[in-house]
């Protein structure tokens, strides 16, 4: 059917059903228009058929409401680069695992970021390298009702290092224990002072073996016992 412009007006229904491929091809645009417009595979769903969009440039899906997509299983593939540009709240909940993997490096920014773990779940940062805490001002490591611990395992790197370029306070409500294995040396520098107080209770220095059990005080001033 040949023409200039070709119109089909119906009042019923109108419908196209072929045993082989249907196309339409224009040189310029083609529009659908419609109340509702569906795109359905033979079946209704994709295990049975698929639906592909192509094009040569750009697909553009523009909605005044919601945008609902739904699938067993949800892929994007893309051999450039992928953003996602939300003016609300951007929200990702599944009752499965989480994975967000990277060949190079991945970025979690924003005014104030949490990392929450729910329920009884344990929160686990694991590093093959370093893992590096930086910050502008304070650092709080806090629990509620537990325990804190810092291991560093090792016999040749497993060091802990805890340099303050002001003051270092540890405060303990109850017993506090240092105990190490290899010498243990106190230096004070400059011309400050090294306490050692007790408001209601006994102080006590023991050095232990018979051979190597030496108990030395050295004052460069006055030793007053």
């Amino acid at each position: 059917m040949d023409g200039v412009n070709y119109t089909l007006t119906t009042t019923g229904t109108t419908g196209i059903d072929s045993t082989g491929t249907v196309t339409v091809d224009s040189d310029t645009n083609v529009s659908l228009g419609g109340q509702k417009i569906s795109l359905t595979t033979d079946g209704g769903t994709l295990a049975s058929g698929e639906l592909d969009f192509t094009s040569s440039g750009n697909i553009d899906i523009n909605a005044n409401d919601t945008i609902t997509i739904d699938g067993t299983t949800f892929n994007i593939t893309t051999t450039a680069n992928y953003l996602a540009t939300v003016t609300g709240t951007y929200d990702v909940d599944a009752t499965g695992a989480i994975t967000m993997d990277s060949d190079a490096s991945a970025t979690l920014s924003g005014a104030g970021v949490n990392l929450l773990s729910d329920g009884a779940h344990t929160l686990t940062l694991t590093s093959a390298q370093d893992i590096d805490v930086n910050a502008a001002t304070n650092f709080t490591l806090d629990t509620t009702d537990g325990s804190i611990a810092l291991q560093a395992s090792g016999a040749v790197n497993g060091d802990i290092s805890l340099t303050a370029a002001d003051n270092f306070v540890l405060n303990v409500t109850g017993t506090g224990d240092l105990d190490f294995g290899e010498s243990t040396t106190l230096n004070v520098n400059g011309t400050g002072t090294l306490a050692v107080n007790t408001n209601d209770g006994a102080i006590t220095i023991q050095s232990g073996g018979a051979v190597n059990g030496d108990l030395n005080l050295t004052a460069a001033d006055a030793l007053t016992l």
